[in-house]
């Protein structure tokens, strides 16, 4: 996507192309990450669901970039780039995480960005003239983990690889398996709301920001438990019961060994072997996924 703004005389805002005039308010609220209703319901009506919401992500790591900005927390030389809308939302989102540079270094190894592209961000994090490369790298990676899942075959992606498909087409491909494993939020401010947890307790949910939106994390999350559940159905009955119990019945130790009428003892001892035993299962096959279940992804 292309967000671009002229701030001269006319605020003005384009969303895949098509360029918006903006009042004053709307501008102002934008700057802030805030897409104002009416801008948001054209914006829907216009371009659909799936546009809006990276619209509407990409505007709200825009402002806390430059919030990280104004803290110091970033250089100050990112800002203009920034600003401009050019940066699409998961670059921002690893810049915001500090990131960005240890995915360009992973990207850099996978053969997707050149050396050339990899050591400027070393220099400068991120510039007009990397953007294009780290943008495509990105597409690339995604192109891929889609290939290795079965979501799109050797066609496209060789078409993909070699040109003769537009990368940009990757985009819709990635937005529609969003849109299908995940409702796209409809919510006044499509970012932030308050939600009860399981305890009745209040937490801030970000879902502009929160990885597990994007699809690359999606189909990982699927390997990663599709590994997991090969590893459990390997353990004995007694083993299973446990895990089931601490795990997916979120029993305390103490309640699970009551029922499995054992000691606290004996089952704080089962506890720490079946977790070493999955954690050896699991090692090499995690490490695979390492990139995307980091903390940063």
């Amino acid at each position: 996507m292309n967000h671009r703004e002229n701030t001269q005389n006319l605020h003005r805002v384009f969303v895949d192309g098509t360029g918006y005039e903006l009042d004053a308010v709307t501008a102002a609220l934008l700057e802030n990450g805030i897409v104002a209703p009416d801008l948001y319901q054209t914006i829907m009506e216009n371009h659909g669901e799936d546009v809006c919401y990276d619209f509407c992500r990409q505007r709200s790591l825009m402002k806390k970039a430059n919030d990280m900005i104004s803290a110091g927390e970033l250089s100050e030389e990112l800002k203009p780039l920034i600003d401009s809308g050019d940066v699409p939302a998961p670059i921002l989102f690893r810049l915001c995480q500090k990131t960005l540079l240890a995915k360009a270094k992973s990207l850099w190894e996978k053969h997707l960005l050149s050396e050339s592209a990899y050591e400027e961000m070393c220099s400068k994090v991120l510039t007009r003239n990397v953007l294009p490369a780290l943008s495509n790298a990105f597409l690339m990676e995604s192109a891929l983990l889609l290939h290795a899942k079965d979501e799109i075959d050797d066609s496209i992606l060789q078409g993909l690889q070699d040109g003769t498909i537009e990368r940009k087409y990757l985009l819709v491909i990635l937005r529609d398996e969003r849109r299908s494993r995940y409702q796209v939020l409809k919510a006044q401010g499509h970012s932030i709301q308050d939600v009860l947890d399981d305890h009745g307790c209040v937490y801030r949910l970000d879902n502009l920001s929160d990885k597990r939106m994007e699809p690359e994390a999606v189909f990982v999350h699927k390997q990663a438990q599709s590994y997991l559940q090969d590893a459990l159905d390997k353990l004995n009955q007694n083993d299973y019961t446990l895990i089931c119990y601490l795990y997916d019945d979120r029993l305390s130790l103490r309640a699970a060994a009551k029922r499995m009428k054992i000691s606290d003892r004996t089952a704080r001892r089962w506890k720490k072997r079946i977790l070493a035993s999955l954690r050896k299962e699991l090692e090499g096959k995690i490490d695979s996924l390492a990139d995307y279940l980091s903390p940063g992804w």
